[in-house]
């Protein structure tokens, strides 16, 4: 899964680049800091959200959930 985006965030770690993940980002960054991921028994389902495009004024809906976690990455050094 997504292998040459972890291997992007691995020479981005190794240069000490500040990088900064969200949702899928951040389970990326997780995998190439070292960490393994797994499925939650239950995903965390979370209401839709609007968002306002402030240029064209179009207004989208998104969805908030995620279903796996990333673990054992704290042991190479890192931190939540």
């Amino acid at each position: 899964m997504c292998e040459s985006a972890i291997e992007v965030c691995k020479n981005l770690i190794k240069d000490n680049v500040p990088t900064f993940g969200i949702c899928l980002g951040n389970q990326i960054l997780g995998l190439a800091a070292g960490g393994s991921k797994y499925k939650l028994k239950y995903g965390h389902r979370g209401g839709n959200k609007t968002v306002i495009d402030p240029i064209s004024k179009r207004c989208y809906i998104t969805s908030q959930n995620h279903g796996f976690c990333v673990k054992d990455f704290e042991k190479n050094g890192f931190k939540e």
